[in-house]
């Protein structure tokens, strides 16, 4: 695993919150700079991803399948869906050169995954990894797998419908797979320069999460200044998760 900083920023037009800054902004700009021109893509989760996303999608000069449990919402964007479950693909081996499962994998087998149709797919909480053993199935010999899932300290699930990931899981997900290179971005104010201010607003945060993790409320710290998504070494990480997703992780997988 490397472990690698990057100057790829937010980009706004991702952007679905109210309030905080989703984490959206950066894993699909994340997803768009690691592009280079691959001709067979699939995207999983297309039925409810980003307009935005989708024409972006439409625009580059590769074949790109759209797959998803549900029938997707935006039928004018996407050309060519296939419906299916992630856990049995309905693809020949070796077939794309890359895949982007942006935000999905943490999803998948869980009681409520986020599925709206009325059929739902069978629960299965080894949901992600047989999910990830069939990306590597159909990823060509050194092509690759773009992952982005919520990610911090420890590993555990967020409310009935995601799975937060650690550390763990990723050498996990690297045995399956194989070599990777990840990204870690939280949840931060930009403004703070120093050391010092970094690691006593880090120990603030985490205390306000195990608070609020106990009275099973989110609360929020003012920062004083513009918050962003920044990116942190994967061994530095304050995250705890609680009341929303402050914490993403960003990563290539390779095929061996």
């Amino acid at each position: 695993m490397k472990n690698k900083l990057t100057k790829i920023k937010p980009d706004p037009c991702f952007h679905r919150s109210s309030t905080k800054l989703h984490s959206r902004t950066i894993e699909y700009s994340f997803a768009i700079e690691v592009y280079s021109n691959e001709k067979n893509i699939l995207d999983l989760g297309s039925a409810k991803a980003n307009k935005e996303w989708l024409r972006w999608l439409s625009t580059i000069p590769a074949k790109v399948v759209y797959a998803d449990f549900d029938y997707p919402e935006s039928k004018k964007i996407i050309k060519s869906f296939v419906r299916l479950d992630s856990m049995s693909l309905p693809f020949k081996s070796e077939s794309f050169d890359l895949v982007y499962a942006i935000s999905f994998i943490e999803h998948v087998g869980l009681e409520f995954s986020q599925v709206l149709g009325d059929k739902k797919p069978k629960k299965d909480d080894k949901g992600d990894l047989k999910t990830l053993k069939e990306l590597k199935r159909v990823v060509k010999k050194g092509g690759k797998i773009v992952l982005t899932f919520p990610f911090g300290k420890r590993s555990k699930l967020f409310g009935k419908d995601a799975r937060i990931y650690s550390l763990k899981d990723i050498e996990n997900f690297n045995k399956i797979i194989g070599d990777s290179e990840v990204y870690y971005y939280e949840y931060l104010p930009e403004n703070l320069k120093l050391k010092g201010q970094k690691k006593i607003i880090k120990r603030l945060k985490t205390i306000i999460d195990f608070i609020g993790a106990d009275l099973k409320i989110p609360l929020y710290i003012d920062y004083g200044g513009e918050v962003n998504w920044l990116n942190l070494d994967i061994n530095n990480v304050s995250s705890m998760n609680n009341g929303f997703i402050d914490g993403v992780l960003c990563g290539i997988w390779r095929k061996r």
